[in-house]
């Protein structure tokens, strides 16, 4: 993660992902990302108010959702092998909606 003197009394919420379509849901390539992070950075990031924000350009709008992972999502993200540049699957095996929630 970043570090900077203009950085040291902010804390980080999330990551954003810019996609072409609305997907309502969390991908699993973002909930493995996320989870990663918030292993990797224990004492930077909260998983009470880390969030992934996917901004969704479709024709004429803009689509904005916020997602968490649950303890579950971050357990699932601790557990999963595969880096979030190498799911290629939109399922990965253990994987489901409980993994996050919409907020």
């Amino acid at each position: 993660m970043p570090e900077h003197t203009y950085l040291k009394d902010f804390e980080p919420l999330g990551i954003i992902h810019t996609q072409p379509s609305e997907s309502h849901a969390l991908s699993a390539f973002d909930a493995n990302g996320l989870g990663k992070i918030l292993v990797d950075n224990t004492s930077k990031w909260d998983i009470e108010t880390a969030t992934v924000l996917t901004c969704s350009f479709t024709t004429g709008s803009c689509s904005l959702s916020l997602y968490k992972l649950t303890q579950t999502g971050l357990e699932w993200a601790k557990a999963n092998k595969e880096n979030s540049t190498t799911i290629t699957s939109p399922n990965p095996a253990g994987y489901t909606q409980q993994m996050y929630e919409k907020v």
